[in-house]
């Protein structure tokens, strides 16, 4: 759900550039960011949460998901206050969601090559059942280092 989530924001965003770009009529605009916006709902908003939850153990999970939403806040309003910037520094709004496709593609590469899949794993066993460096054993709940 991830993967097909973030590939629709990529085509998405990259629409929405195309629209900009070549002048479309702006009921298309408003059409493609209610779809960046329900993709996004659908996919990587919720689940960034999930497997926030599904990879750490149950002493550090509401730091970890309350620090998720948090960043999450934070990068949302960078893109907010920055985007009258961005457009005047880049020169218009179809390069803006060119830059912004860019991105959406870098999270997509990211997620394919370290988000692990969870789905035959039980919950419960989700966070030892993952290959991660020694700096994150603390937040899984080996406190002790082993």
């Amino acid at each position: 759900m991830l993967l097909a989530s973030s590939v629709g924001l990529c085509m998405g965003l990259g629409c929405l550039a195309i629209s900009y770009a070549d002048a479309w009529p702006a009921e298309y605009g408003v059409l493609l960011l209610g779809l960046i916006m329900f993709l996004f709902s659908l996919g990587v908003g919720p689940i960034t949460l999930v497997v926030v939850g599904e990879v750490s153990s149950t002493r550090f999970r509401g730091m970890m998901i309350s620090s998720s939403i948090f960043v999450n806040r934070i990068t949302s309003g960078i893109v907010a206050f920055t985007f009258l910037s961005l457009k005047f520094a880049f020169g218009s709004e179809a390069k803006v969601f060119v830059f912004y496709t860019l991105w959406s593609l870098a999270a997509l590469l990211f997620y394919y090559t370290t988000v692990p899949e969870l789905s035959s794993v039980e919950l419960d066993s989700a966070s030892s059942s993952l290959s991660l460096p020694p700096g994150y054993k603390y937040f899984m709940g080996n406190v002790d280092g082993s």
